[in-house]
């Protein structure tokens, strides 16, 4: 039975190489290593937002204009 090995890559950050391997550096206690995965080796990937999109203004539709988007500040207050 082989072991199942669980990476966290350092900030969060991963990149797909050469169309089937993924590519990230994970910390370990020499520094920084490279980690590159056969994508058909990997069993499952965890994913996380990192950041979303909240508008300022929006289109209005009624009006044919922007206007300010009154959830703005409740949304930012729902997030922080």
């Amino acid at each position: 039975m082989k072991k199942k090995l669980e990476y966290t890559p350092h900030n969060g950050k991963v990149v797909l190489k050469w169309g089937n391997y993924l590519c990230f550096k994970v910390e370990s206690q020499y520094g920084l290593q490279p980690v590159f995965l056969l994508i058909s080796k990997v069993e499952s990937v965890v994913t996380e937002d990192i950041s979303t999109h909240i508008p300022t203004h929006i289109w209005n539709e009624d009006r044919g204009a922007i206007s300010p988007n009154p959830d703005f500040a409740a949304t930012i207050e729902m997030i922080t």
